[in-house]
């Protein structure tokens, strides 16, 4: 949120203002569009680096029910 009012601040937007400067309007673009679209590419290569098959998730999921069946205090 910081990184946000400085970006705004740096673009030149007037809060409460009827109008906008057309910087602060590319700005304002950019923090609700590039900047979201560029992480979601960028979790999505990572995502794509982490091959999950099959077994590992059933392996993971057994594990967690595991844990979870261990967690539970005995009726």
């Amino acid at each position: 949120m910081p990184l946000t009012l400085v970006v705004l601040g740096w673009t030149g937007y007037v809060a409460n203002a009827e109008t906008q400067p057309p910087l602060a309007i590319n700005g304002i673009i950019l923090l609700v569009g590039v900047v979201p679209a560029a992480f979601f590419l960028i979790g999505a290569l990572f995502a794509r680096k982490l091959p999950i098959t099959r077994q590992d998730f059933a392996r993971v999921r057994a594990e967690l029910a595991h844990r979870r069946d261990m967690q539970q205090p005995d009726t």
